[in-house]
């Protein structure tokens, strides 16, 4: 009997377990790893570069432009900012609503 309610507990645990892992999407924001620009770097040239990683087919914006992503998740472009101090804003979104904001602080010099 009490090898019976270890193995009922494994087995709930392991669809559980499961359950959680794809219902991820739905319950967690997407990662969001920045490359370049790194945050409070001094960027020669005014335009800036910019290059990323998410999950595969979520939709990506920096500073309000939508940014194509491969289909494993890399993204890349280059905007034209000011001299000086600047922000950048970028937003990803999965397809259930939930999203990630950064924003990235630098100087164009």
């Amino acid at each position: 009997m009490f090898l019976r309610k270890i193995i009922f507990l494994a087995f709930l645990i392991i669809v559980v377990s499961y359950a959680l892992y794809t219902a991820r999407g739905v319950l967690f924001a997407p990662g969001l790893t920045i490359f370049s620009p790194k945050d409070g770097e001094h960027v020669a040239g005014t335009e800036v570069n910019f290059s990323g990683k998410t999950i595969p087919k979520n939709q990506v914006w920096v500073d309000g432009a939508l940014v194509e992503s491969d289909e494993k998740g890399f993204f890349l472009g280059s905007l034209f900012f000011h001299p000086g101090y600047n922000e950048m804003g970028i937003r990803v979104q999965n397809r259930f609503g939930k999203e990630t904001r950064k924003i990235l602080k630098f100087v164009v010099e």
